[in-house]
């Protein structure tokens, strides 16, 4: 069997039993389009079609349910493959992670959770652009030699502003609008993708880090267009008013990306201990209210 059947077949039995690629995806912590790619070249590798896709519906075709069949073969064959692992010992060593102070934060139970199951493997946290085994970025950077794992959920992003700033300020009509006002922009994204346009924003403050971008939208800078957890309490208590939500998009979660064919195998543990699972990792939802609101007098 080439190396490559083995997960391209567990995506297979994923879809197959899910009878959806967003829940197989989720299951699996890939993107949709990565899992599409997945079953498409197994396909074309096979020279049959496996799925009957509908947009309601994802059925076996007759070639599926023979390849479905062999699901007590391929689990046999994963059981005995993680023998081999635990023969071999847990794994052990220090794993060097590159990610934004946002990152580690929301991914701080996952991170609890790997140290407390795998007290032989140490993390060392650093700043993203530094050199490191793995790095955490948004959304999937599909690169040759490269893995992605998604580790988290996809974030809300909210554009606020200070009341006290927004009174007696028309609100901006269309995402261009935002050009001529004054703007807290992170420097990592100087470019803020709007759900109906990509915006560059008129920057009066320029900081490295979202969460400063928070502390002086607060102050009454400009408007801010940052993560939604980030200024959730301050939602809900007033100190920031929630401009234009349904301009705001939500955007691919954090992935864990590594070259593959230089993952040690504590590196691979981490991998595997972080990939998300949305039936563990809950997501907190804000009911705040939708669209624009100008702050009372």
């Amino acid at each position: 069997m080439r190396r490559d059947y083995f997960g391209d077949l567990a995506a297979f039995a994923a879809v197959a039993d899910e009878r959806s690629f967003t829940r197989a995806a989720a299951r699996l912590g890939l993107s949709v389009p990565a899992l599409s790619r997945t079953i498409q070249s197994l396909e074309e590798r096979l020279g049959v079609p496996l799925f009957a896709r509908t947009t309601r519906s994802v059925a076996l075709t007759p070639a599926g349910e023979r390849l479905r069949g062999l699901g007590p073969d391929l689990d046999a064959l994963e059981a005995r493959l993680a023998g081999l692992s635990d023969a071999a010992g847990e794994a052990a060593g220090t794993v060097r992670i590159a990610a934004s102070r946002h990152a580690t934060s929301s991914l701080w139970p996952a991170l609890n959770r790997l140290l407390a199951d795998h007290p032989a493997i140490q993390l060392d946290l650093v700043a993203p652009d530094t050199d490191a085994d793995a790095t955490v970025r948004l959304g999937e950077q599909v690169e040759h030699g490269m893995a992605s794992v998604r580790i988290g959920p996809d974030l809300r992003l909210a554009l606020v502003a200070a009341p006290s700033w927004l009174a007696g300020r028309p609100l901006p009509a269309t995402p261009h609008d935002l050009a001529e006002q004054p703007a807290v922009v992170w420097r990592e994204a100087p470019l803020w993708q709007l759900e109906r346009a990509a915006v560059r924003p008129a920057a009066r403050l320029t900081v490295a880090d979202p969460e400063l971008a928070v502390r002086t939208a607060l102050d009454g800078v400009g408007f801010a267009f940052v993560f939604e957890d980030l200024v959730s309490s301050h939602l809900a208590t007033g100190r920031l008013m929630r401009v234009r939500r349904e301009w705001c998009p939500a955007i691919p979660g954090y992935h864990l990306h590594y070259r593959s064919e230089a993952a040690s195998p504590a590196l691979l543990a981490v991998a595997d201990a972080l990939r998300f699972q949305p039936e563990r990792d809950n997501v907190r939802r804000l009911t705040l209210d939708s669209g624009a609101r100008r702050p009372a007098a």
